[in-house]
């Protein structure tokens, strides 16, 4: 993982198939490859990966920035949400953030540049 967007395709993946583990619907979901054991971890590695997720999201911005980064890094963070987060496309978050759809890519661009700085290697599921 070496950038924030792979970073939340994983976190929306993960969201979704805990949503699916712990949904009262989804009772047969994975009861022909495990046992209620391995399921119950499943679902708490998921809930943890969400979470740390979630977290990292919310303090994306940095400390001690100048004025101008710090707005990027909003912009940045307020694009994660809208399309990670609530899984908007990409015209839906450009409407929501009241910019054009080459602004939205400008974005994502940036994002893709910068350093991801977190090493989530070991934080596979």
């Amino acid at each position: 993982m070496n950038n924030w967007i792979s970073y939340m395709e994983q976190y929306r993946s993960n969201k979704t198939l805990y949503e699916k583990l712990t949904s009262s619907k989804s009772s047969s979901f994975g009861e022909a490859h495990m046992n209620g054991d391995e399921r119950l971890r499943l679902a708490q590695r998921l809930e943890r990966s969400v979470r740390e997720a979630e977290y990292r999201l919310e303090h994306y911005v940095g400390e001690n920035l100048k004025p101008s980064e710090a707005a990027k890094q909003a912009d940045e963070k307020l694009f994660l949400s809208y399309r990670y987060v609530y899984g908007m496309t990409m015209v839906e978050t450009a409407y929501a953030m009241s910019v054009s759809r080459d602004t939205v890519y400008r974005i994502r661009r940036r994002i893709l540049a910068r350093r991801f700085p977190y090493d989530t290697a070991s934080e596979a599921c």
